[in-house]
């Protein structure tokens, strides 16, 4: 959202309270630190008449965390949803202090501190990472701002709303509805952080354009818009800097940022409304600064050994029955191609009839039985949504019942976007909660090991209702949040911790929470390839361990070349276990694991998979280039040693993707018989293999069904192992 036209002028009929002068001091403990800031100097008695003040508060919830809330009117009645905060389990106590100097009032939390100023003229916050500065807020950089109604149309949102009041209501009330919504004008709170020089910032959600956001308006508001062009399923409000910090803006509506773009020096982020909230997340480096976000909104969930697998997909086929599904298993068992699972698409249910839950018959005749001979080898997969088509019953069910959204007048709330006058589930609703949640469980129990939860993204915002009166606006982005839960827990009281996953494609900040996601809809080319690895790299940035997508692409039919270059790629995505543990994500971009290396901020055809491998998918025929970061990396193939910084330019056959592994590391190694990853570790021989050893290296084994460690495995620089009592056979490397 831009409040400036270029340097000094603002736009015609805007009024924008910024503030520059703290004029009272409320709160000044260990815990909190509260003050009265001015958007103008109070000289005289006389300036307080016919004024406005913001109220600021800064606080922590954990070490190394800093909340500040800035609020205009505070009579304003709060409306969730609200994201949750440490879902798994309250920190320690802060380790919190206050001091004052000069025109200074300092607030430090864990190593993070903020220096408020309360000089004439010159408020502001410094945040510091022990003495590094690593942003700041200065005058004006507060603000509460009155825009014109007709200046206020993000992309995303202007969008959204054209779809929903076209729809929604009738013809004849579209503009007025539009331009009243308001009452001509539309309230902003606003924040801009300094940006440094050289400073360069990721995250933000799953975005397919440029990796590093600097230059870029970004609206978060979930959109189901495909993998080419601004919109984005999974809007997270977070983002992370090269300088070792974050900053969470804890609000679930539509958040617009204007990243070194309205103001080249500036990161800007608004919300509409009397406050604005937001967490600025240190720790030390951006990888800490990450694990510290991850714990405030939730760390993900382990998926189960067999999600680790190829999915095969069957969307849209043209005749979709038990004999069709069931020719390509075989086809891809001719040609021992490694399927563990198998997902059963839309058609599942009869046309029209979308999200029935009902088997069709004429092509499912005993979906039991079948999907008992189908588990013999496979795990299976379901499509469903949370979108209820007229034509089924269970649209006359939840309608009768209530569980569906309505309308301000009572009325279902419908439109002929995706089914024929589908309604949508009132997840806020209990007992629609827990119908929804039977239907999952009944599929469950016909056979169905885990869920793709296809949608979430096309909510509605104007002229609706929830059972719970949440705001329209915030749950817009936050439906998908609940969606996931809802299905995410079933599955996970059917088989158990750490047996749960998900196929899911909308998310918001704590989505996950609820692994695994994918990218999307996207277009068979190499450059939707590459839009497709953009978004996986913004998204772990942005929190989410867990991620994959369409190997081949969604829309249109690859050639061999491109296919095969997927494939590869789509091979070396996702997951693993410390990623459970700690957050850090599997797929990492470049810079979070080098972020002392300048020439990683940019890169973003290439990733680090875990601690060890560098993979670099290659988006041509033939030549590609990849950047080897200092030290003997060794490529995993060859066992030739590549030593960097450096790039490196050449033509890879199809059949090979480069991967290099990182010095001074291990890798263990399953038998080459074995097509699946779901084995006992501990029951076969492992394979060692050892790469430009420098010291001591401990790999940990997991066995079993969760992250339960069957133990150790120590290797020294000297060649020598500690197998203890596994059966391991000496490196190859």
């Amino acid at each position: 959202m831009r409040f400036i036209d270029g340097l000094w002028n603002r736009p015609v009929g805007q009024t924008f309270l910024g503030g520059v002068e703290v004029i009272e001091t409320l709160k000044e403990t260990d815990k909190e630190l509260e003050v009265l800031v001015s958007p103008k100097h109070i000289a005289s008695r006389g300036d307080t008449l016919n004024a406005s003040l913001l109220t600021v508060s800064i606080s922590s919830p954990a070490d190394d965390i800093l909340k500040v809330r800035i609020e205009h009117h505070t009579g304003v009645r709060h409306r969730g949803p609200d994201f949750e905060l440490f879902p798994d389990g309250a920190p320690a106590t802060p380790k919190t202090s206050i001091s004052k100097k000069d025109d200074k009032i300092k607030f430090t939390s864990g190593n993070l501190s903020v220096d408020l100023n309360t000089a004439p003229w010159s408020y502001g916050l410094t945040f510091r990472d022990g003495d590094k500065v690593l942003t700041s807020t200065q005058p004006k950089g507060q603000a509460a701002v009155d825009m014109p109604h007709h200046l206020t149309l993000s992309q995303a949102s202007a969008q959204s709303l054209l779809g929903n009041v076209h729809d929604a209501l009738p013809r004849s009330d579209y503009v007025t509805t539009a331009q009243t919504a308001s009452g001509g004008w539309v309230r902003y709170m606003l924040n801009e952080m300094a940006l440094g020089v050289g400073e360069t910032i990721y995250g933000l959600g799953e975005r397919f354009g440029p990796f590093v956001k600097n230059g870029q308006n970004i609206s978060i508001w979930n959109s189901d818009g495909g993998t080419s062009s601004e919109q984005a399923y999974k809007n997270i409000p977070f983002y992370l800097s090269s300088k070792g910090y974050g900053v969470l803006v804890n609000h679930p509506e539509e958040v617009e940022f204007e990243v070194g773009r309205e103001k080249s020096s500036k990161l800007g982020f608004s919300v509409r409304g009397e406050k604005l909230e937001y967490f600025v997340i240190g720790g030390g480096s951006m990888k800490a600064a990450l694990r510290n976000y991850v714990k405030l909104t939730g760390l993900p969930a382990l998926p189960p050994a067999w999600s680790f697998g190829l999915y095969l997909s069957t969307s849209f086929t043209t005749s979709y029955d038990q004999e069709t599904v069931s020719s390509m298993l075989k086809g891809m068992k001719e040609r021992n191609c490694p399927v563990r699972v198998f997902h059963l698409d839309c058609f599942w249910m009869k046309r029209y009839d979308w999200c029935s839950f009902s088997w069709d018959p004429e092509a499912f005749p005993d979906p039991k039985q079948y999907l008992a001979d189908i588990k013999r080898d496979y795990n299976v997969c379901a499509w469903v949504n949370p979108y209820i088509s007229q034509r089924s019953e269970t649209f006359r069910i939840g309608a009768e019942k209530g569980y569906l959204i309505k309308r301000t007048n009572g009325d279902v709330w419908q439109w002929d976007h995706w089914q024929a006058g589908m309604g949508l589930i009132d997840f806020t609703n209990p007992e629609a909660y827990k119908w929804y949640a039977g239907l999952i469980r009944t599929l469950l129990d016909t056979g169905v090991d885990t869920i793709k939860t296809d949608f979430g993204e096309r909510i509605p915002h104007l002229d609706v209702v929830y059972h719970d009166g949440s705001d329209p606006w915030k749950m817009h982005n936050y439906y998908a949040q609940i969606y996931n839960k809802c299905v995410f827990d079933v599955i996970k009281d059917k088989f158990g911790d750490h047996e749960a996953a998900l196929f899911a494609r909308s998310a918001t900040a704590g989505g996950q929470r609820y692994p695994v996601h994918w990218g999307g809809d996207c277009e068979s080319s190499y450059e939707a390839m590459a839009e497709t690895m953009r978004g996986g790299l913004s998204l772990s940035s942005s929190g989410f361990s867990f991620w994959s997508h369409d190997i081949g692409g969604f829309e249109g039919h690859p050639d061999e070349k491109i296919f095969s270059r997927w494939i590869a790629f789509g091979l070396f995505s996702s997951h693993s276990i410390k990623a459970h543990e700690t957050g850090v994500p599997v797929m990492r971009s470049m810079i979070l694991e080098f972020p002392e290396d300048p020439a990683t901020a940019y890169l973003d055809r290439q990733y680090m998979l875990g601690d060890s491998l560098l993979v670099a998918p290659v988006f041509h025929d033939a030549t590609t280039t990849y950047y080897i970061p200092k030290g003997k990396w060794t490529c995993f193939w060859t066992g030739e040693i590549v030593e960097g910084p450096k790039y490196v330019t050449k033509d890879v056959p199809l059949d090979i993707i480069p991967v290099f592994v990182r010095p001074n590391s291990v890798i263990l190694l399953g038998p080459e018989d074995i097509t699946v990853p779901d084995y006992e570790y501990a029951k076969v021989k492992l394979e060692v293999r050892e790469y430009q050893l420098e010291g001591e290296v401990t790999v940990d084994i997991p066995v079993g069904k969760g992250p339960e460690w069957a133990g150790s495995v120590k290797i020294s620089s000297g060649g020598k192992w500690d197998k203890g009592n596994f059966d391991l056979i000496q490196s190859k490397a």
